[in-house]
């Protein structure tokens, strides 16, 4: 009887809490330190994990179990995603989320009528923060 409690905490603990013993839990799901970076994103970006996804060239699953703590993103793919809730935040300054996230995905003349998510999702997130930079000292001026 013993070795069945047992076995069945095992199997409790280990499919509720499938990730980091130390991750904070929100609403029964458990929190990560790169779930909470995907939240910011869309908080201040208004960029879905599905859009996350898209530029960060990988699947929405995948992202889903970046956020669960399931799985850690490969380092070039956390750079990436650091990198791009430092635009989050960058642009949050400048637009309220949903005015971000129009912005996002628009074409502009500043970008030759390109539109900042492609070139994120092609390696030139500096181009678009430049853009960025340049809106905020417009804003503060």
């Amino acid at each position: 009887m013993f070795r069945l409690v047992c076995i069945t905490v095992f199997i409790v603990v280990f499919t509720y809490y499938p990730a980091d013993w130390g991750a904070a839990t929100r609403g029964g799901l458990v929190e990560t330190a790169v779930g909470r970076r995907l939240d910011s994103i869309k908080q201040t970006g208004g960029v879905s994990a599905r859009e996350v996804a898209q530029l960060l060239k990988t699947t929405p699953q995948t992202v889903s179990r970046w956020r669960t703590g399931r799985s850690t993103p490969r380092p070039k793919s956390l750079a990436r995603l650091l990198r791009l809730e430092w635009l989050a935040d960058q642009l949050g300054q400048v637009y309220d989320p949903d005015e971000a996230r129009i912005w996002l995905f628009s074409p502009h003349r500043d970008l030759d009528g390109k539109r900042p998510v492609d070139l994120i999702a092609g390696g030139r997130l500096d181009e678009v923060l430049a853009i960025i930079d340049r809106l905020q000292s417009a804003a503060y001026a």
